[in-house]
């Protein structure tokens, strides 16, 4: 055996899940993940932020996807291909940073929860397209709306003048919020054939949030499989257990008052999001090994994995991270200096305290390991039944691997 495994630590092995399901084609998963780079709640924040600046204004977000999202994305597709795993258990890797895995999930759940918003706003628009007038056009305003109070919408006001006018945070939160699906239902109520284009846009909109639901719910679910073996023989009821309390939990966050809760959950992934990630590649390129981290990918690929790529992923990368841990914090000291107290703790409840996991699970795994405090600490490092799953493949790894070892110590013998 070339690997060191759950038995030499005194834990159990991993026992991988043969029933989890697989992609039907790499097509499928290419899509998956142009789903999850194209999420709504990072185009809403580049809208609010660079809407004066026209087309220029969606550069930051294509930067963002080149030099933040890529980097991650082979991250996570090696860790999770090579593995055949879900993120918890991905972690094999490198066991003492196994704790990621766990906030990595609790986070996605948190943000599901959030998110829903970007599903039920539509489905709300689509449903009252089917009426004769719609109510969000200048015509459906005079049957429901008394303009003789003075109070502005979207027929009479503009953001430029009228919206920095409002006095209040959270009168500002929500109108930014809102106008921004209310301006685009108005603007198609001028055109022919008003309902059915809202009908096809805000479905439209309904399908990219429900392609991002499903594809995280589906990660969250099979990282729990993967993990919990007694889970395993109850996948209905967890599926349905874990769909129905997010949709409960997510009510809230569809009305005036929890999308001020939205706002500042949004902003704090910003923070949240980069620690986990640069966190991420420490592990990966710096823990694990440029050499095993090459070696690996270029078994899973058939082919070269090209140096320059590596030393984007150790070096350029983690500065980009360091940039926006910055600005996710300094964003989120700005957001909080004014909401209210409950949003703050509601952010610390599923942002800060989650993170404690991380050194928390490491310390819990060194001491359940045995010997001084150095060899606990190397060994939970160091990776532990990590290889394929599939047979065929572990063989071929383990192969690669012993010639490998074997090339590297014929080239440090002296001469």
């Amino acid at each position: 055996m070339i690997y060191e495994t759950s038995y030499d630590s005194g834990h159990k092995p991993f026992s991988p899940d043969l029933k989890r399901g697989k992609w039907d084609k790499p097509t499928d998963y290419i899509f998956a993940c142009f789903g999850l780079a194209l999420k709504l709640d990072i185009f809403v924040a580049s809208y609010w932020f660079f809407f004066d600046m026209g087309i220029f204004g969606m550069l930051p977000y294509l930067v963002y996807m080149v030099i933040y999202l890529v980097p991650i994305m082979v991250i996570h597709s090696f860790m999770g291909q090579f593995s055949s795993s879900g993120f918890i258990s991905a972690f094999r890797l490198s066991p003492f940073f196994k704790g990621m895995g766990y906030v990595s999930v609790f986070l996605t759940i948190a943000m599901l929860i959030y998110y829903s918003i970007f599903a039920a706003v539509p489905l709300l628009f689509m449903i009252n397209s089917f009426r004769p007038t719609l109510p969000w056009s200048c015509e459906g305003f005079k049957l429901w709306y008394n303009e003789s109070d003075g109070r502005k919408t979207t027929c009479n006001m503009t953001i430029s003048e009228d919206l920095k006018g409002i006095e209040g945070s959270f009168d500002l939160q929500v109108l930014t919020h809102w106008t921004l699906f209310l301006s685009s239902a108005t603007a198609l109520s001028s055109l022919g054939w008003p309902n059915l284009w809202t009908f096809i846009y805000y479905t439209m909109l309904l399908m990219a949030a429900l392609i991002v639901i499903t594809t995280q719910i589906f990660t969250v679910l099979q990282s729990l499989f993967d993990e919990f073996e007694i889970l395993r023989v109850r996948k209905q009821e967890v599926t349905f257990g874990l769909i129905g309390g997010i949709a409960v939990c997510s009510f809230y966050f569809c009305t005036n008052h929890g999308i001020t809760f939205f706002a500042a959950l949004g902003l704090d992934a910003i923070f949240s999001h980069s620690l986990l990630h640069l966190l991420l590649l420490l592990v990966v390129l710096w823990i694990y090994g440029r050499e095993r981290f090459q070696r690996d990918i270029e078994f899973m690929l058939g082919q070269p994995f090209a140096s320059w790529k590596i030393f984007i992923l150790r070096f350029i990368a983690p500065i980009i991270l360091i940039l926006c841990l910055v600005l996710g914090i300094f964003v989120c000291y700005m957001e909080h200096s004014y909401t209210s107290p409950i949003v703050l703790g509601i952010s610390i409840v599923l942002v800060i305290l989650p993170m404690m996991a991380i050194p928390g699970y490491g310390i819990y795994y060194i001491y359940r390991s045995t010997g001084s405090f150095c060899e606990r600490f190397k060994r939970t490092c160091r990776p532990t039944d990590w290889y394929p799953v599939e047979m065929e493949h572990r063989q071929q790894y383990e192969e690669a691997v012993s010639n490998t070892d074997m090339t590297q110590q014929l080239t440090a013998v002296p001469n």
